[in-house]
C-alpha cells in the first residue's frame, strides 16, 4: 500500500482546492516560515481521526477552517481527503477496495462528517481500518512540528502507544477494551435484572388476590349496570312525554299573551292622541295667562315710575341749594393758603447759601485724599515690582551657578565618549566588510533565479488571467452556496422544532397528549386525533376560525362511541384530566334555521365556517356540527348589522377573530390562540418546500463550482509544470533575496551607525571648545547678576520711607473731611423739611380752588336734570293708560281656553280606566305563560341531567343504552315495578360497597406481571452465561497480546541498537521495561549513550542529540513494523548540518522500500528529494503549492 494523493479544500491556509500526489520515493515539501506548510502534515493527522486540537497546533477545533483573507471571505467547512492505492498483495487495509479514500469534514456549526469512499462512516471505523499499521492517531507514521523530541521527553508510561502500534497489539488491545466494555454492560444489566426480578417477585402473590376480587367487582358491575339503564329508560320515557304537554300548554298561553299585548296597544295609541290635544290647550292657556301677567307687570311698573320722578325732582332741589352754600365756603380757605407758601419760599433759599458753601470744603477735603491715595499706590507698585527684579535675579544666580556646574562636568564626559567610539569603529568596520561578501553572493543568485522565473511568467500569464476570471466566478458561486447552506440549515431546524411540537403535541391539554400517547402505543384504538390535525384553513380565515373553534381545537375525533369510551375509561384509571371526544358514528349537525335566513346576502359576509373549513369527508359531519351555523365577515361592524337585523339570533366572526354571539354577547379584543394548531402542518410544508427550492439551487451552484474547478485543473495540466517551477525559482530567489535584504539591512546599519559615530567624535571636540567659553561667560554674568541685586534692595527701602510720610497726612485730611460731610447732611434734611411744608401748602390751595370749581359746576347740572325729571313723568302717566285696555282683551280670550282643556280632561280619564283593566288582563296572561316555560325548561333540564348522569356513569347515549338494553336483554321497568327494581339497584349498591377499594386493572395488570416475570428470570440466566464468554475472551485477547509485544520488543530493542551505532557511527542504545512482569502496563525506558560519553538522564544531553536519539528509536519502530508511508515534519530542525546529512542518507536508503515525505527548510533534506513540493504564501493568509519533479532542472536551480 502506498499514500496516492493529499486534497484539502478551506482547511486552515488553504482555501482553495489544493491536491498533492505522491509517488516513490523521497518527497520534500519546503518553503519559507509562515507559509503554511506544515499545514500539510496537520490535514493528514486530522483527515486519520485527531480530535486534539493541541496535536494539530489550534485552540479549538473550528480553528482548522480558512478564517479569511484580505480579498477573501471565511469559509463555512473545511474537508481533507486521502487516497492510499491498496492493490498490492498482500493487502494492508481491511477493506475489499483497491483504492481507499477517507475523507472529513468539519462545519462551522460545530457538525462533522466522515467518509470512506464518498459513503458516510463513523470516525470508530476510520480508526479500526487503520489498526497495526503504524498509521493513526497513536501511530509513529507522522510527526508533526517539535514532536520529535516528545519521544524522549514522555514519561515511561506514555510511550506504550507507539510501541504497541508497532508491535500490531492495538487492535487486539481495542478489541479487549470493547470487550471489557460490553463485560461492564452485562455486569450492570445483569444487576438491574436481579432487581427487577426481585420486584416482580414480590408483586405476583398480592396481584393474584386483587384480580379475583376485581372479577367479583366486575360482575356485580356489569348487573348493576343493566339495573341502572333500565331504570334510566323508563324514568326518561315518563319525562319525554311531560315535555310534550307542557310544550303545547306553553304554546297556548303564548298566543293569549300575544292577542292581550294588541289589545293593550290600541288603547294606548289613542290615549297618546289624546294627551297631545290636551297638552296643546293647556299650553295655549298658559301663554294666554303669561301675557295677561306681563302686560299687568308692565302698567304697574309705569306708574310706579311717575311717583319715583316726583319724589326724585323734590330732592335734587333741596341738593342745589346745599351746593352754592359750599362753593363760598371754598373760595375763603384758597386765599389763606396762598400767603403761608410765599413765607416758605423765603426760608429755602437761606438754607440752599448754607449747603453751598459746606460742599465746597469737602471737595476740597476729598480732593487731597485722592492724590494722596494715588501716591501710595504707586509707590506699593514700585515695592511690588522691585521685589519681582530681585527675586529674578536671585532665580538667574543660582541657575547660572548650575549651569556652570554642568558645563563642566559635560566637558570630563566627552573626554570619555570620545575614547569609546574609537575602539567601537573598528569593530563595525570589519562587521560592514562581511556583509559586502554576503550581499553579493546572495544578489548574484537571485538573479539567476529570478532571470528564469521571468522566462516561466511570461508563459503563465495569459493561463493566470484566465484562471483568475474562472477563480472569481468560482468565488461569487462559493459565497452563494454558503448563504443557501445557511438557509438550508436554519429552515431544517424551524422544520425539526415544528415537527417535533406537533409530535408532541405541544399546547394540547395533559388528557389530550396523554390519549394520543396512548393511541401511539397500540394501548387505545380507534382515535383519529384531534380535531386541529384533521382540518385545514386558508391562512385568511385561521383567526376567525381558531377563535370560533377555541378550545374544540383540542377535542378528539374516534371512529365510534366505543372508541370514546375506552379513552375517557383510560382517562379516568390514570386520573390524567378530562377530554372531549366526537365519535364519528355519532355526532349529527343541526341545519341553519329560518333566522340565517339572508345571512349570505349580507354586506361584508364571506362565507359559512364549515364552508371555508377542508377535512376528509368522513370528518364533515362534525365540522358541520361545529361551523355549520357561523357566520363569517370581514369587519366587526358589518357583522354586528347582519347580526342586529336578525334580533341577535345568529353567531358571527370577523377576520381578525372578533365574535359575536347569539343572545347578542361580545368577545374580542386581543388573545392568545391555541399556539397556531391549525397553522402549524401548513407552516411545516410551506418550509419544506422551500428548503426543497434551497437545495436545488445548491445542488445547481455546487455544479457550477464542481466545473470551475474541472477547468482550473485543466488550465493546470495544460501548463505542463510551469507554474511550479516558477513558483520554486520564486521561493529560491525569495530566500537569496532575504539573505540580501538582512545583509544589506545590517549593512546599511552598520554604515549610519559608524557615520554617526564618526560625527559625533567631531561633534564632541567642537563641543568641548564651546563649553569652555561658555564657561568664561557664566562667571562673568555671576558678578553683574550679584551687583544689581545690592541696587535693588538699596531703592527698595528709600521708596518705603516716603510711603509711611503720605499715610500720615491722608489721615488728618479724612478727619476734617468727615466733620464736614456730617454737618451737609444736617443741612440736606432742613432742606428737605421746608421743600415738603411748601408742597403740602400748595396742594391744599389747589385742593381748595377746585373744590369751588366743583360745586359751582354741580349745581348747574342739578338745574338741568329738574327740568329733565318733568318730562319723563309726563310720557310714564300717558303708557300706564293704554296697558290698561290691552289686559281687558286677553281676559275673554282666557275663558275660551279653560272650558277646551276641562272637556278633553273628561275623556282621557275613561279611557285610562279602560287601559288599566286590560293591563292586569294581560299580566295574569303572562303570568300563567311564564309558569308554563318555567315547567318546560324545569323538563329539559331534568332531561339533560338524565342524560348526562348516564354519560358520566356509563359513557352512554340515548341511542347506545337503547343498544345496550336489547344487546343484554335488560328487563322492561313497568308503572307498578319502578319500587321493586329501586329496591335491587339499592342491593347491587350495597354489595359493591362491601367489596371496598378494587383496582380493576388488577387482572390485566396480574397476567402481565406474571408473564414479565418468566421472561426476566429466563434473561438473568442468559446474562450470567454472557459474562462467562466476555471473561474468557478477554484472558484470551491479553495472552496473545503479551506474546506478540514482547517478541516485537525485543527486536525493537535490537533494531534500537543497530540503528543507533549507523547514525551516531557508534556508541549504545537500549529500550527497557520497567516492571517486566506486567509487560502490558509496564512503563518503557530509554538508555542511549553517544560515542565518547556516558549518559545517566537524557534530559541532560543538548535538544540536538535528544532529537538524534528519537530519529534513532523511530527508525527501530518502523523497521519492526514497517508503515506504508511516514511523515516527517522538521524532525531535523534541531540538528546541525553534518548530523542532518546522516539522516537524509538514512533516510534515501530507507525511501527505497517506503514512502517518505519530509517537510523541511534544510539544504541537506532537499538534496535527497525525488519530487520536490514547495509552499508559497503570496497573499497574506493564503497558501499556494507548486512541485517540481526529480531531474537535471531542479539540480540546476539548487546549486
Amino acid at each position: 500500500m502506498y499514500l496516492k494523493s493529499l486534497e484539502l479544500h478551506g482547511f486552515k491556509s488553504f482555501p482553495e482546492r489544493t491536491v498533492l500526489h505522491f509517488s516513490g520515493g523521497a518527497t520534500v515539501i519546503v518553503g519559507p516560515n509562515g507559509s503554511g506548510k506544515s499545514n500539510i502534515t496537520d490535514a493528514m493527522r486530522w483527515v486519520l481521526g485527531e480530535l486534539s486540537t493541541k496535536n494539530i497546533r489550534g485552540s479549538k477545533m473550528e480553528d482548522v477552517i480558512f478564517a479569511g483573507a484580505d480579498d477573501m471571505k471565511p469559509m463555512s467547512f473545511a474537508e481533507v481527503s486521502v487516497t492510499f492505492d491498496d492493490s498490492a498483495e498482500p493487502r494492508t487495509l481491511q477493506s475489499p477496495y483497491e483504492e481507499v479514500t477517507v475523507t472529513r469534514r468539519y462545519y462551522r456549526s460545530g457538525d462533522s462528517e466522515y467518509f470512506i469512499n464518498r459513503r458516510k462512516c463513523r470516525l470508530k471505523d476510520i480508526f479500526e481500518l487503520f489498526m497495526n499499521t503504524g498509521i493513526g492517531r497513536e501511530g509513529y507514521s507522522i510527526v508533526g512540528q517539535g514532536r520529535i523530541a516528545e519521544i524522549i521527553s514522555r514519561k515511561s508510561e506514555d510511550r506504550r502507544g507507539i510501541f504497541e502500534e508497532s508491535a500490531g497489539i492495538a487492535r487486539f488491545r481495542y478489541r479487549k477494551i470493547e470487550s471489557e466494555k460490553k463485560l461492564a454492560e452485562t455486569e450492570a444489566n445483569m444487576e438491574r435484572v436481579a432487581d427487577i426480578e426481585a420486584e416482580l417477585a414480590a408483586r405476583v402473590g398480592p396481584l393474584e388476590k386483587e384480580a379475583a376480587k376485581a372479577r367479583k367487582y366486575l360482575e356485580l358491575y356489569a348487573e348493576k349496570k343493566k339495573v341502572d339503564i333500565s331504570l334510566w329508560l323508563y324514568e326518561a320515557a315518563r319525562l319525554k312525554e311531560a315535555i310534550r304537554k307542557s310544550t303545547d300548554d306553553t304554546a297556548l298561553s303564548a298566543h293569549e299573551l300575544e292577542m292581550a299585548e294588541d289589545s293593550l296597544k290600541v288603547t294606548s295609541s289613542l290615549i297618546e292622541r289624546l294627551y297631545e290635544q290636551s297638552r296643546d290647550n293647556k299650553e295655549n292657556s298658559r301663554r294666554n295667562r303669561d301675557s295677561i301677567s306681563d302686560v299687568s307687570k308692565r302698567m304697574n311698573a309705569a306708574e310706579s315710575e311717575v311717583k319715583l320722578l316726583e319724589r326724585e325732582s323734590q330732592h335734587a332741589g333741596v341738593e342745589l341749594a346745599t351746593e352754592e352754600q359750599l362753593a363760598g365756603a371754598a373760595e375763603t380757605s384758597r386765599e389763606q393758603e396762598s400767603e403761608r407758601l410765599t413765607q416758605l419760599k423765603t426760608r429755602a433759599g437761606e438754607i440752599d447759601g448754607e449747603i453751598a458753601a459746606a460742599e465746597k470744603r469737602y471737595a476740597e477735603h476729598t480732593e487731597r485724599l485722592a492724590e494722596l491715595d494715588r501716591s501710595i499706590k504707586a509707590r506699593d507698585a514700585e515695592l511690588e515690582k522691585s521685589l519681582g527684579e530681585q527675586k529674578d535675579a536671585e532665580n538667574r544666580l543660582t541657575d547660572l551657578r548650575v549651569r556652570l556646574n554642568v558645563l563642566e562636568n559635560s566637558i570630563q564626559n566627552q573626554k570619555k565618549r570620545s575614547e569609546t567610539i574609537g575602539s567601537d569603529l573598528e569593530k563595525y568596520e570589519a562587521e560592514i566588510a562581511e556583509c559586502n561578501r554576503i550581499c553579493k553572493e546572495a544578489e548574484d543568485t537571485a538573479k539567476s533565479y529570478r532571470e528564469e522565473a521571468g522566462k516561466i511568467a511570461d508563459r503563465l500569464s495569459e493561463s493566470a488571467e484566465r484562471i483568475a476570471a474562472i477563480r472569481r466566478e468560482s468565488g461569487g458561486f462559493e459565497n452563494e452556496a454558503r448563504e443557501l447552506q445557511a438557509d438550508i440549515a436554519s429552515l431544517e431546524s424551524r422544520i425539526a422544532a415544528m415537527t417535533k411540537m406537533v409530535e408532541h403535541f405541544d399546547g394540547y391539554n395533559n388528557s389530550v397528549r396523554y390519549v394520543m400517547n396512548e393511541a401511539k402505543a397500540g394501548r387505545l384504538g380507534g382515535i383519529r386525533g384531534p380535531l386541529s390535525s384533521l382540518i385545514s384553513v386558508e391562512k385568511t380565515y385561521i383567526p376567525a376560525i381558531e377563535t370560533s373553534l377555541g378550545g374544540a381545537l383540542q377535542n378528539i375525533v374516534t371512529d365510534d362511541e366505543g372508541s370514546a369510551k375506552a379513552a375517557i375509561a383510560s382517562l379516568k384509571r390514570s386520573g390524567t384530566g378530562r377530554a372531549t371526544f366526537y365519535p364519528i358514528t355519532t355526532v349529527r349537525a343541526q341545519e341553519r334555521g329560518r333566522e340565517y335566513d339572508g345571512v349570505d346576502r349580507a354586506r361584508g359576509f364571506l362565507g359559512w365556517g364549515d364552508d371555508l373549513t377542508d377535512s376528509a369527508p368522513e370528518y364533515r359531519t362534525i365540522v358541520k356540527s361545529l361551523l355549520g351555523r357561523l357566520a363569517v365577515f370581514d369587519t366587526l361592524d358589518n357583522a354586528s348589522d347582519a347580526a342586529r337585523a336578525r334580533g341577535w339570533r345568529i353567531r358571527a366572526v370577523t377576520l381578525d377573530g372578533q365574535q359575536i354571539n347569539a343572545g347578542g354577547s361580545f368577545t374580542g379584543g386581543t388573545t392568545k390562540r391555541d399556539s397556531g394548531m391549525l397553522s402549524r402542518s401548513a407552516e411545516i410544508d410551506r418550509m419544506k418546500r422551500e428548503r426543497g427550492e434551497a437545495e436545488n439551487k445548491l445542488a445547481a451552484v455546487r455544479d457550477k463550482i464542481r466545473e470551475a474547478g474541472e477547468k482550473i485543473d485543466a488550465i493546470g495540466k495544460e501548463n505542463g509544470g510551469e507554474e511550479e517551477r516558477m513558483r520554486l525559482m520564486n521561493v529560491l530567489a525569495g530566500t537569496e533575496e532575504k539573505t540580501y535584504s538582512d545583509a544589506d539591512g545590517r549593512r546599511k546599519t552598520l554604515l549610519e551607525l559608524t557615520e554617526g559615530m564618526k560625527k559625533d567624535a567631531a561633534g564632541l571636540d567642537e563641543s568641548s571648545a564651546r563649553s569652555e567659553e561658555e564657561i568664561g561667560r557664566l562667571k562673568l554674568s555671576v558678578e553683574e547678576t550679584e551687583r544689581k541685586i545690592g541696587e535693588i534692595r538699596a531703592e527698595r527701602e528709600e521708596t518705603g520711607a516716603q510711603r509711611g510720610q503720605d499715610e500720615l497726612e491722608a489721615a488728618e485730611i479724612g478727619e476734617r473731611a468727615n466733620e464736614e460731610r456730617i454737618r451737609l447732611a444736617e443741612l440736606n434734611r432742613d432742606r428737605e423739611a421746608v421743600t415738603e411744608s411748601i408742597r403740602e401748602t400748595g396742594e391744599r390751595g389747589a385742593e381748595q380752588e377746585s373744590a369751588a370749581e366743583n360745586h359751582r359746576k354741580k349745581a348747574e347740572e342739578l338745574r338741568a336734570r329738574i327740568e329733565e325729571l318733568a318730562g319723563q313723568r309726563k310720557e310714564r302717566e300717558d303708557e300706564a293708560a293704554r296697558l290698561r285696555e290691552e289686559i281687558g282683551g286677553l281676559d275673554g280670550r282666557q275663558k275660551d281656553l279653560d272650558a277646551a282643556v276641562d272637556e278633553i280632561d273628561t275623556r282621557l280619564a275613561q279611557l285610562r280606566k279602560t287601559e288599566q283593566e286590560q293591563i292586569s288582563k294581560k299580566d295574569l296572561t303572562f303570568v300563567a305563560h311564564s309558569k308554563n316555560e318555567a315547567r318546560l325548561n324545569s323538563l329539559k333540564e331534568s332531561e339533560q341531567k338524565a342524560h348526562a348522569a348516564l354519560w358520566d356513569d356509563y359513557e352512554l347515549t340515548w341511542a347506545t343504552a337503547v343498544r345496550f338494553s336489547e344487546e343484554n336483554d335488560c328487563p322492561a321497568v313497568a308503572d307498578g315495578e319502578r319500587s321493586k327494581t329501586i329496591a335491587l339497584q339499592t342491593e347491587l349498591k350495597g354489595k359493591l360497597r362491601s367489596l371496598g377499594h378494587v383496582n380493576v386493572d388488577a387482572v390485566d395488570e396480574y397476567n402481565e406481571v406474571k408473564t414479565r416475570y418468566e421472561t426476566i428470570r429466563t434473561q438473568l440466566s442468559d446474562l450470567r452465561e454472557s459474562r462467562a464468554d466476555l471473561e474468557n475472551v478477554i484472558r484470551g485477547i491479553e495472552r496473545d497480546m503479551k506474546t506478540m509485544f514482547l517478541d516485537a520488543f525485543g527486536k525493537i530493542n535490537t533494531y534500537f541498537g543497530e540503528v543507533f551505532r549507523e547514525l551516531f557511527g557508534g556508541g549504545h542504545a537500549e529500550v527497557i521495561l520497567t516492571d517486566p512482569e506486567n509487560a502490558l502496563e509496564s512503563g518503557i525506558e530509554i538508555n542511549a549513550a553517544p560515542p565518547g560519553k556516558t549518559v545517566k538522564n537524557l534530559n541532560l544531553l543538548s535538544g540536538g542529540e535528544q532529537a538524534f536519539i528519537a530519529i534513532a528509536l523511530l527508525f527501530a519502530l518502523i523497521k519492526v513494523n514497517p508503515s506504508p508511508f511516514c511523515i516527517f515534519d522538521e524532525i531535523e530542525a534541531a540538528l546541525d548540518e553534518v548530523n542532518v546529512s546522516r539522516v537524509g542518507r538514512y533516510v534515501k536508503n530507507v525511501s527505497k522500500d517506503m514512502q517518505i515525505i519530509m517537510i523541511s527548510h534544510r539544504r541537506g533534506t532537499m538534496d535527497i528529494a525525488d519530487t520536490l513540493y514547495g509552499v508559497t504564501m503570496q497573499k497574506s493568509g493564503v497558501s499556494k503549492v507548486f512541485t517540481l519533479g526529480a531531474g537535471d532542472d531542479r539540480e540546476k536551480y539548487l546549486k
